[in-house]
């Protein structure tokens, strides 16, 4: 295919009107001397489109990096000037204070789920979430089970051995709100005051205390405190309320932090 340039062609006319020997012939070689191939206009504009578009990417990783740079040395000038010096001396003793009022680590092993109620006919897809105070963590999802095996470790920071910690598992769902499947509770006082004894010379697996199982607990049965591997570990059963049945197997021990002082302060 070819592109006509429609003015030489008008324009040869003219000039073919005012002689009549000419020949058609003639005609057809003038124009075809004259014409633009089309493959060629095509080339042409699109190379011009693709360097448009190269430019404007371009323009705009330039504002992109001035309006980074920019914001840079607004917030170096900050952090230079007087008010930042004093946020961030202030955010530094605020970290220091906050690990001398710790008592230490709490890592909680969800181990494993007992015969947990049926919430759905096809199947449960159970997880457990443990809170305490304002820390809230959650054990990944197993499929199609009421006896799940999780063996996964949930880590938290213990500044008040008297906040309890409350457990739920869940159902999950993929369309609508995830269903419970029990609740429980319990308390680590006990725990931390036999990590506030010297243990040092004690042999592994020395049992420390026992908590026995009441109404006034959730536990299945009795949970020991003992000593292993260098650490204060507590063993828990937890029954699950507000449904027929289901326990959750919990894992307990204690990491001390270097330079916390919590521990210190509470009374036996």
């Amino acid at each position: 295919m070819i592109f006509y340039n429609l003015r030489e062609e008008v324009k040869l006319n003219n000039q073919l009107s005012h002689g009549a020997s000419k020949s058609i012939s003639n005609k057809r070689l003038y124009i075809s001397r004259r014409l633009i191939p089309l493959s060629v206009l095509n080339f042409v504009c699109e190379e011009t489109f693709s360097i448009k578009i190269v430019c404007i990417y371009l323009k705009f990783l330039h504002y992109k990096m001035m309006r980074t740079l920019t914001l840079m040395k607004k917030k170096l000038q900050y952090l230079h000037s007087d008010v930042g010096k004093a946020e961030k001396e202030k955010h530094k003793r605020g970290k220091h204070v906050l690990v001398e009022n710790l008592l230490g680590l709490l890592k909680v092993k969800v181990v494993r789920g007992v015969n947990l109620a049926v919430r759905d006919v096809h199947g449960c897809y159970p997880y457990v979430l443990v809170q305490t105070g304002e820390q809230k963590l959650r054990t990944k999802v197993k499929k199609k089970s009421i006896n799940p095996e999780w063996d996964e470790e949930l880590t938290f920071c213990i500044d008040d051995a008297d906040v309890p910690f409350r457990l739920e598992v869940f159902d999950k769902h993929s369309f609508h709100k995830d269903e419970s499947m029990g609740h429980a509770e319990f308390h680590i006082r006990p725990l931390v005051q036999a990590v506030k004894l010297d243990l040092s010379n004690k042999p592994s697996s020395t049992v420390i205390d026992n908590i026995i199982s009441s109404r006034q607990n959730s536990l299945a049965e009795m949970s020991d405190i003992y000593w292993s591997e260098g650490k204060v570990m507590q063993d828990i059963a937890l029954r699950l309320k507000d449904v027929i049945c289901g326990e959750i197997e919990l894992k307990l021990s204690w990491i001390m932090i270097p330079g916390a002082k919590g521990l210190e302060l509470i009374s036996k």
